[in-house]
């Protein structure tokens, strides 16, 4: 009785050594979760191919967005959701966010504006 008691302690230690673990890696990593407002951003030096803003359109989620760019790397907004990509081309993206709120769910963040910024000058995409 007590070796299967203590396999099944060995057992029950190992699976959570090996979740904390997993939990541990998948934060340091840098796990993008919507509903974490600390995954959010990245403040590695990555910046952004501006092929990969091409394919960026009004009315993608946040996390639709994220998917495609990867982390922002601050939220500059007031109001809405302002969020900064660095570009490659060593101007910045920034995307425009409102949350929407249907009766399924609490609420998507959804873009409806954007921009690629320079020192100089800005376009709209």
């Amino acid at each position: 009785m007590k070796k299967q008691l203590s396999k099944a302690m060995i057992i029950t230690l190992l699976v959570t050594i090996v979740l904390a673990l997993t939990i541990t890696i998948c934060y340091a990593a840098g796990v993008f979760d919507i509903n974490n407002h600390e995954t959010w951003y990245d403040e590695s030096p990555h910046s952004v191919p501006i092929e990969d803003v091409e394919k960026v359109s009004v009315g993608m989620t946040f996390a639709e967005i994220v998917d495609l760019l990867g982390k922002p790397k601050r939220d500059i907004g007031s109001g809405v959701w302002l969020m900064e990509w660095d570009l490659n081309t060593g101007e910045s993206l920034i995307i425009a966010f409102n949350r929407i709120i249907d009766s399924n769910s609490e609420g998507d963040l959804v873009s409806f504006d954007i921009r690629i910024e320079s020192k100089n000058q800005q376009r709209s995409l």
